[in-house]
């Protein structure tokens, strides 16, 4: 399932943050039929005091390779550790649940998303309902509750924000989407779907033309894989802006699984180390990757492939180390005291990380894509693509903190403390 923010595809919609005086614009050269770019000293910033550390510049040119193959642009980018030409204050400038007060006591935030009006918007799984938070982070009102009514949920799956601040909300039990306006009051409702040959479809998020972009699981219940590893597949589709199907776009990695057999029939639990599909809205295109090797696809809706990204990045070898925090990762998902023994021994030991862990756009249309967490890097690190796809460099951001949504003043996210209490987190930019 994916929360997705459209983004305005290159065009810059919010006030930019980086400026042509914070990086030189790299130097292009043409060799022979290919657009070779080069930036030697392109990013040769002084960090400011307060901000998170980041990785130091490398003495390396940054290098990428722009070739036209078939009418499709391919980008091969060699990438270093040089920091990205902003960087992330090292405390927040609010958290959301740390006042003690019941409505900012949170059970399984699924999301937090900021509104254009400056209002943050919490989906708390756990109460079935959507709350609302000043620009300081104080409650306003909740929207939602149990139930099948209008307004009304019984497990939200996703939530997507549409132009004029109004919302989409999914309740996974009934396929429901209910349109909500920036109050959080409810507007009307209707059934995604169905897919075809699906029974429901998870809402990915709203093309600037306001089709809606949905993936539908190609898992099927009545033909179980055998217990080991499985890959599991979903298919893209859109749907006009109240739910009617439209068409098919594309088939996608969704997740790997490890079914492992027991009494009551296979239990299927998150593979360690296995990849997870990615899909994000840009415009009126679609972005897809899986981290299989770091090459990310930018598709439109007539099925054409329109430019893919190819990255250099280190593989990193998983070490025990690893291994304990994914196990450790994986029972806290399932909520789990104690991992089953027949799921650790039928887990395949995996010899590298993925090429990445998943990505995501800012307000500006940069690409962000997450290195693979290790058990060696104290929070994330997030490789930075601009709008052209050339690499920008490498930022920090801290630890337990899940990155959501990146607007052009900070990053908004989901934060726990050691005891795995969530609260929601804005982290500003110091430059």
């Amino acid at each position: 399932m994916f929360v997705s923010e459209v983004t305005k595809g290159n065009r810059v919609t919010r006030a930019s943050f980086v400026t042509s005086h914070e990086r030189r614009l790299p130097l292009r050269r043409k060799t022979g039929g290919t657009e070779r770019i080069s930036s030697h000293g392109a990013l040769l910033l002084s960090l400011a005091g307060g901000a998170l550390g980041v990785a130091q510049l490398s003495p390396k040119a940054l290098d990428a390779q722009v070739r036209d193959s078939a009418g499709v642009r391919i980008v091969e980018v060699q990438t270093s550790t040089a920091p990205a030409p902003f960087t992330i204050a090292r405390r927040p400038s609010y958290v959301i649940g740390e006042s003690g007060t019941p409505e900012e006591e949170f059970t399984y935030i699924l999301d937090a998303l900021r509104l254009d009006n400056g209002i943050i918007a919490v989906v708390n799984r756990g109460t079935h309902g959507i709350r609302f938070f000043d620009a300081k982070g104080r409650y306003l009102r909740t929207s939602g509750r149990r139930g099948r009514g209008p307004g009304e949920y019984t497990n939200i799956a996703a939530i997507a924000l549409l132009p004029g601040d109004s919302l989409l909300v999914q309740d996974w039990s009934t396929s429901r989407v209910s349109v909500l306006d920036a109050r959080g009051d409810y507007i009307r409702s209707f059934r995604l779907g169905p897919a075809p040959r699906r029974p429901r479809a998870a809402l990915v998020g709203q093309f600037t033309d306001g089709t809606l972009l949905g993936a539908g699981s190609d898992y099927m219940t009545d033909r179980e894989p055998p217990p080991g590893p499985f890959t599991l597949t979903q298919t893209l589709f859109t749907f006009s802006s109240t739910g009617e199907p439209i068409g098919e776009l594309n088939q996608m990695l969704e997740r790997q699984y490890l079914f492992v057999a027991g009494p009551g029939g296979n239990s299927r639990y998150i593979l360690p180390f296995g990849l997870m599909g990615t899909v994000r809205i840009s415009g009126d295109h679609y972005l897809i990757g899986d981290g299989r090797t770091f090459q990310i696809e930018e598709w439109d809706r007539s099925g054409k492939l329109v430019q893919v990204l190819r990255a250099s990045v280190p593989r990193h070898r998983i070490t025990d180390a690893d291994r304990e925090l994914e196990k450790t990762r994986i029972m806290a998902f399932y909520e789990m005291e104690t991992a089953p023994k027949d799921f650790l021994k039928s887990a395949p030991r995996a010899r590298f990380l993925p090429a990445f862990g998943r990505f995501e756009l800012d307000a500006s249309g940069r690409l962000w894509v997450e290195d693979a967490p290790r058990a060696d890097t104290e929070g994330s690190q997030w490789y930075i693509f601009d709008t052209d796809w050339m690499f920008l460099g490498v930022i920090s951001l801290p630890a337990r903190f899940a990155l959501r949504h990146i607007y052009d003043d900070g990053v908004l996210g989901i934060a726990r403390d050691a005891d795995g209490v969530e609260s929601v987190a804005f982290y500003p930019f110091t430059n």
